[in-house]
Parts: C-alpha cells; structure tokens; sequence
C-alpha cells in the first residue's frame, strides 16, 4: 500500500498527495478553531443576560403598596423573593426560581406561593433588552394563559407589562432599582 508521507521527489503524484494532506490538516485545525471562539465570544447565554437584573427592585401597585423584587443568584440560577409592603407592614408574596433549559434554549421559572399555589412560565431574553415570557401550565408550551414582557430602560429602570392572549395590554408599571 502506497503511504501518504513516502515521498519521492520525482513522483509527482506523492508530492500531490503531500499537498492535499497538509491542506486539509491546515484547513481543519483553522476551521474548528475560529467557530469555537465565534460562538464563545458572541453568544452570551440567557442566564447571563439576567445578571444585570441581580438586586432589589420596587413598584408601586396601588394605593399604599409597594412591591419588592430581590433578586439573587443561585449557582447559575436565580431565585427572586417577592414580598409586599403595604401601610409599612411587609408580607411575603412570592418566590420565583428561574433556571435555564438547554433543551429548548429556554428560561424557565417556577413561581411558589405560601399558600402552597404555583405557576410555571416560558421565556426568552431578547437582545433588545426585553424579556417576553408566557405563563403556562406546567411548563406545556401549548397551555398558554397570559403573557408579559419586561423591557430593560436603563440599569436601574425596567417597565414590566402583561398582556392578554388577544396581545392587548392589561397592565404595567415602572420598577426602579433601589439597591
């Protein structure tokens, strides 16, 4: 059998067999590296898209009450503690944990009541600074019963704002990071 690296200089066909080798061996280790640090430097994962939203923010709902996100990291994760504060009396709301499935490339989140209630939702960070989620029932994607999207401001300003399943707005408010 005739080896790729026997080379004869006077067989032209060795020193083709040569080329083409080293060309594809050259093409290969050039390829493989130029789309792993593409893909590493240009596609920041969901999770950390929300980072910037780690830390307690606040709305006023209604008169005499304010609502309280603290949002914290949990390993890769979040958990958000929701509580209210009405007439100076704070009452736990909600917790809501958010984790990312790389099955689908989604955000996820499991929202738990003290009552013992819960809710599931879907979500996408978009890349203009908007989080869009669908509230469903455990986590079918075809059991949608609401919607909301959260749109980034600035740094310390988001406006969250949920919609009906016509797409009609039904509510919003303005959050401000307050630490």
């Amino acid at each position: 059998m005739d080896n790729v690296f026997n080379i004869d200089p006077k067989n032209q066909n060795s020193m083709e067999r040569l080329y083409l080798a080293s060309l594809f061996i050259v093409c290969f280790l050039a390829g493989s590296d130029g789309t792993e640090a593409q893909t590493t430097r240009t596609q920041p994962t969901q999770l950390e898209l929300l980072k910037p939203f780690i830390g307690i923010w606040q709305t006023n709902i209604g008169k005499d009450t304010v609502e309280i996100w603290d949002c914290q990291s949990y390993g890769e994760g979040f958990i958000i503690n929701v509580s209210r504060l009405t007439q100076g009396q704070k009452t736990p709301y909600y917790i809501n944990n958010v984790g990312f499935d790389p099955g689908d490339g989604k955000l996820k989140g499991y929202v738990l009541w003290p009552s013992g209630d819960y809710m599931t939702w879907i979500a996408s960070y978009l890349p203009e600074k908007k989080f869009k989620a669908d509230l469903v029932i455990n986590f079918n994607p075809e059991a949608v019963w609401t919607r909301y999207e959260m749109v980034y401001v600035s740094p310390k300003d988001r406006i969250w704002i949920n919609y009906n399943l016509a797409g009609e707005k039904t509510a919003e408010f303005k959050f401000i990071k307050i630490k």
